[in-house]
């Protein structure tokens, strides 16, 4: 009788296991784990419904086990109004591992535009984001690819961090950060806005390339070095704050400084741009098409 109930018990954990794991994939290390059939399913978080967006309303740490798609099934236009995965609480990590979150949206050409393009005012608006994690703080992403989303590729808020992610052919800006972010070594190109954007205070951006894209290279309103911005449609490296050591070439305008800068634009090497330097007064030791500028 003692085996007897022993053995249920086994088989009773057994199945509870089994039913736990159906409900939230959980890797070795307590990473909670996404991939598209997870999507599909739902479960990843108590609130997650099946389908898109993923969503995520407990802290801690989540990793892509697979690509996401939002598109199967939905023409153009709808799938351009889906967010893939959407960050319902502080403090989360997305691990990209890697992988892409794809939408259906097509940048090309010079000037670039984006097929399907904006719908006319009246009809739905493409607001579809690869991560929308700017409504809590701390939200930080990670290590690939966001491409072809109908609104931004990545928005994070407060405190936020996106680094080694590639953000292309979105319908509007690649990265988006909210104060106090640390974006560092992405690569936004083509998007349908600007390529990276944290135009509120305290920002890092370091090691950026931001390339092609319809509007802005980097807009910054912290500390932006080492950064890239190449053949964008209007300014290179725009803001207030500080920018040293970075290079555009190719833009519309180089480095658009504030009306007033701060003693803080000095090392920028700048060339090919239509205009180098506009607003504002050169405040430090630059270069403008290999000499100082004026």
């Amino acid at each position: 009788m003692t085996t007897r109930h022993a053995q249920r018990g086994i088989v009773f954990g057994c199945v509870l296991l089994l039913q736990l794991g159906a409900s939230t994939a959980f890797a070795v290390d307590g990473v909670i784990e996404i991939n598209q059939a997870r999507a599909k399913a739902g479960g990843v978080t108590a609130t997650d419904t099946p389908g898109f967006p993923v969503s995520i309303d407990k802290t801690g740490s989540y990793r892509l086990t697979g690509n996401l798609d939002v598109t199967g099934g939905l023409t153009p236009a709808d799938a351009a109004t889906v967010t893939a995965i959407d960050v319902r609480a502080p403090n989360v990590t997305i691990d990209l591992n890697g992988f892409t979150i794809s939408g259906p949206i097509h940048c090309t050409g010079a000037p670039l535009t984006c097929d399907p393009a904006e719908p006319m005012v009246g009809h739905p608006v493409f607001v579809g984001q690869g991560v929308a994690g700017n409504s809590f703080q701390g939200t930080t992403v990670i290590n690939g690819t966001v491409q072809g989303m109908g609104a931004s590729g990545i928005q994070v808020g407060y405190l936020g961090r996106v680094e080694r992610v590639r953000v292309f052919s979105n319908g509007k800006s690649g990265i988006i950060a909210d104060a106090f972010s640390v974006l560092s070594t992405n690569v936004a190109r083509a998007n349908g806005g600007s390529g990276i954007v944290c135009a509120s205070r305290g920002c890092t951006l370091t090691g950026n390339t931001a390339g092609e894209n319809a509007i802005n290279g980097l807009t910054s309103s912290g500390v932006a070095s080492g950064n890239t911005a190449l053949g964008n449609g209007q300014f290179g490296l725009e803001g207030i704050g500080v920018f040293v050591g970075n290079e555009a070439r190719g833009n519309q305008v180089g480095l658009a400084l504030s009306a007033s800068p701060p003693a803080g634009y000095t090392n920028n090497v700048l060339s090919n741009n239509t205009s180098n330097v506009t607003g504002g007064i050169n405040m430090g030791h630059n270069v403008c098409d290999a000499a100082l500028c004026p």
